[in-house]
């Protein structure tokens, strides 16, 4: 008859070990998930800014429809804050139909076009719109389907961003500002307060318009 050997499984971990090991795995995480959090929100900035670019490029292709009527307040409104679908799920974006290039035609974009309170009769003048500020300063605004077939003489300019952030609390991305896509096919991110369109301007009249709609 044989004999089952015993084996001698010496004595386990104390203490002081298991609170050494618990002690090494929290400084391990401590140094890699801020990585691991950099490269997510990497990856979902990335994820938006291709998003962004597939749609205008789509647009663009198609380019302006002749005789189409220029956008009125209606489209202008549902573009300033809309839902993007993007690999991550859904973004809020920004898109603007006419060539605003500075804060003080973004003001006038703005009054003109986008504010609940404002209702202008639409002025055109050679097929650009006659936007005005607060103040009655006054813009001549290119359709920007237009702008963009005739490149050459616009340049680029930034036709669409992701919400504004101002501070932490209105992000999951972990950075303040906005990622930003221009007419010429390139985004980027722009940290605010920066370049427009991530300027208080923008920002404050972006806070202006969701107050007044209840986020809408």
């Amino acid at each position: 008859m044989m004999r089952r050997r015993k084996w001698d499984s010496g004595p386990g971990f104390s203490l002081v070990e298991l609170l050494v090991c618990i002690a090494i795995i929290a400084i391990l995480m401590a140094i890699y998930l801020p990585t691991l959090s950099k490269a997510l929100r990497k990856a979902k900035s990335v994820s938006t800014q291709e998003a962004m670019h597939q749609s205008y490029l789509g647009e663009f292709a198609e380019g302006a429809k002749p005789g189409a009527p220029l956008p009125k307040q209606e489209e202008c409104r549902k573009a300033f804050r809309m839902k993007l679908v993007t690999g991550d799920g859904e973004e809020l974006v920004t898109k603007l139909l006419y060539v605003v290039k500075s804060d003080a035609e973004f003001k006038a974009y703005y009054y003109t076009l986008v504010d609940p309170d404002h209702e202008y009769e639409l002025e055109f003048l050679g097929g650009r719109l006659v936007a005005h500020d607060n103040e009655d300063n006054r813009y001549l605004l290119p359709p920007v389907l237009e702008a963009h077939e005739a490149a050459t003489r616009y340049g680029s300019f930034p036709v669409g961003w992701t919400y504004l952030s101002t501070d932490l609390g209105e992000t999951t991305t972990g950075r303040i500002g906005a990622d930003v896509a221009f007419s010429d096919g390139h985004t980027t991110f722009v940290k605010f307060p920066g370049e427009y369109p991530a300027t208080e301007v923008v920002a404050a009249l972006s806070h202006d318009y969701v107050k007044k709609t209840g986020g809408e």
